[in-house]
């Protein structure tokens, strides 16, 4: 599901339940909203609002780490992919065509990521049938290496090559890494049942209203961070293209 659907879904229960308790307040008999009963019903409300503080704590940790893994796995590349146009151009002249592609190979990936037209693709599941690398990695096998120099120079190349593809590959296992379903249900239930707490106690007026739409959009926000973050590839809060664009201005110089 977008995120975007994951907050709304989440705002309306978690807004539906403040307003379900403020009607529980006019409907239920004085005696279950006397002091000693709002005692217990602030004590259940704090248990439940830690358990939901904990676990949306290890929800956004966890979106916070896949989405800087996804980053970081892009930057290593870029540097890689430079560090194997600098040794192709140190074999020699006829690696151009090679650096040609090369650099084509690059943009290609820049452009299914960050799509100039604006239109969203399926990021991960293309770089995942792309295998230009593998192409290049065969086309750099074959090439005639005349000297001691030049082979060490090809030999380098491969092994960099090889962990462009291990990086790669490792991007592609991190964006299968989502969030279970169940979690954002359990969480949207505990804030749910808090906000019924919450309207339970409030006293009806315009500020106790303005309060609580602030904090359903509050917490419907975080939901919406948390799976934003989660999926760096395809979401709003997107990797930034800074570091590739640097990349294709030096390849192939």
């Amino acid at each position: 599901m977008p995120s975007i659907g994951i907050a709304g879904i989440s705002f309306g229960c978690i807004f539906g339940g403040a307003l379900l308790g403020m009607l529980f307040r006019k409907v239920l008999p004085p005696s279950h909203v006397q002091d000693e009963s709002k005692d217990i019903i602030k004590l259940g409300a704090g248990f439940v609002a830690t358990m939901a503080a904990l676990v949306l704590g290890l929800l956004v940790s966890s979106a916070k780490s896949s989405y800087d893994a996804m980053n970081d796995g892009f930057k290593q590349s870029g540097a890689k992919l430079l560090l194997l146009d600098r040794a192709l151009k140190q074999f020699g002249p006829e690696t151009i065509p090679l650096r040609d592609q090369l650099r084509r190979q690059a943009s290609r990936v820049v452009e299914l990521v960050w799509p100039t037209d604006g239109k969203a693709k399926e990021n991960a599941a293309t770089i995942e049938k792309n295998q230009d690398m593998e192409m290049l990695q065969v086309l750099i096998r074959l090439l005639p290496a005349r000297n001691d120099q030049q082979r060490a120079v090809q030999t380098q190349a491969l092994a960099i090559s090889s962990e462009i593809m291990q990086s790669r590959w490792l991007m592609i296992e991190h964006t299968q890494n989502s969030l279970p379903t169940i979690f954002f249900m359990i969480v949207v239930f505990w804030l749910t049942i808090l906000h019924v707490s919450f309207g339970l106690l409030a006293p009806h007026n315009v500020t106790v209203w303005i309060v609580l739409l602030l904090s359903s959009l509050s917490v419907s926000a975080a939901l919406f961070l948390i799976s934003e973050l989660n999926n760096p590839l395809d979401g709003v809060i997107h990797i930034a293209k800074g570091p590739m664009e640097k990349v294709l201005e030096h390849l192939g110089k």
